[in-house]
């Protein structure tokens, strides 16, 4: 994912203000992390892609490139060395919110709250390009949600080889999505 300057997710708030060590998105987006669709990321679906995604405080490489603190991608100009928890959740933020608007604004069907966020967490994976393109979408968009599992299965591979990451976060989407 890349940054978005429209976005300043630090904005006076501290993202770890919540007692229960996960994030408070009202605080911090003011009830308004949807953008221009309808539907909000939760809190549990926001700490769902942390705990995928899982921390690292230096750059690490995937096969799309540098990443850092929660699956951050690094963009043409960010050279961080390392970044604190408070820097990767301002970032997870950051990321998050376009992951938001791509499931808003390419999702057509009604969505409980925990489809909303599964298909929001994978769009933050595979990319919110790769996201809206997906058959998985336009299946869902014509009404097709028991295919939705066997579609996320298929997004399993990181530079051409099957990765048993992505199969069991996909498994992980998939039980979030079902839930």
């Amino acid at each position: 994912m890349g940054s978005d300057p429209g976005i300043d997710p630090t904005d006076g708030a501290d993202p770890s203000s919540d007692s229960s060590g996960g994030f408070d998105i009202a605080s911090i987006f003011g009830g308004a992390f949807g953008g221009g669709g309808n539907m909000q990321l939760s809190d549990a679906g926001l700490q769902a892609i942390a705990d995928r995604e899982g921390f690292s405080a230096t750059p690490y490489w995937d096969h799309k490139g540098y990443s850092i603190g929660y699956g951050h991608l690094m963009t043409l100009g960010e050279n961080y060395t390392s970044v604190t928890q408070d820097q990767a959740r301002a970032l997870l933020l950051q990321d998050a919110a376009i992951a938001v608007r791509a499931v808003n604004s390419s999702v057509s069907v009604s969505l409980t709250q925990n489809q909303f966020d599964a298909l929001v967490s994978f769009a933050y994976n595979v990319g919110v390009g790769a996201f809206k393109s997906s058959t998985l979408v336009k299946l869902l968009n014509q009404g097709d949600y028991a295919d939705v599992g066997a579609q996320l299965a298929r997004w399993n591979q990181a530079s051409g080889a099957v990765s048993a990451a992505l199969v069991a976060r996909r498994q992980s989407e998939a039980q979030q999505f079902y839930a």
